[in-house]
């Protein structure tokens, strides 16, 4: 998808640096501090999570994907098994294109199994700032697993809350719940988020 021009995500890229400035963190980062230079040089920044590797190896068996043979593919870019954890990277978002990097010295092109050659797109896409989505594998493994887990945690806390409210409608059950809620919307606020 492109970054900018009749893209929505040219706005919402300036916002999340102006954003990140602000902070004091670095612009563009990758999930490989051996990759900050590139990065830097590429102006690209790269969304991942990590969890245990039998996690993600669960919903792998589930789908019978042969990891080694499927190398390269682009349905399952961006899972990677590093040690005893699993990293799955979401979006990449490269704001200098390939063109433009050659030009720098430097390969803007390929990012953690994502290219533009890979998916075959255009030559116009090689001169222009680029979004690389998940890949179906890394949204599955997400969906299977953190997402299952917060929407469950989710559910648990609107219950407990929901007794609380129950409980506040007599108000001897309201004073003895005073100490409780606090510690629910914190909770809640992470399940939320």
């Amino acid at each position: 998808t492109p970054v900018m021009g009749q893209s929505m995500y040219g706005g919402l890229w300036r916002r999340t640096l102006m954003n990140r400035a602000n902070l004091g963190k670095p612009l563009f980062n990758t999930p490989n501090g051996e990759q900050a230079d590139r990065s830097h040089v590429c102006g690209a920044s790269v969304t991942h999570v990590e969890m245990p590797w039998q996690e993600c190896e669960a919903v792998i068996q589930e789908f019978k994907i042969d990891m080694e043979k499927l190398k390269g593919d682009t349905m399952v870019a961006g899972v990677e098994h590093i040690g005893d954890k699993c990293r799955v990277i979401l979006n990449r978002a490269v704001s200098v294109s390939p063109l433009n990097g050659f030009i720098l010295g430097e390969e803007c092109d390929e990012w953690y199994g994502l290219s533009q050659q890979s998916l075959r797109l255009g030559t116009y896409y090689r001169t222009i700032s680029v979004m690389y989505h998940a890949s179906p594998l890394a949204v599955d493994v997400l969906q299977r697993t953190l997402f299952r887990t917060e929407l469950k945690n989710y559910y648990g806390l609107r219950a407990e809350i929901q007794s609380l409210i129950e409980a506040c409608q007599d108000p001897a059950a309201a004073v003895a719940a005073v100490d409780r809620p606090p510690a629910v919307w914190a909770s809640l606020l992470r399940s939320v988020a």
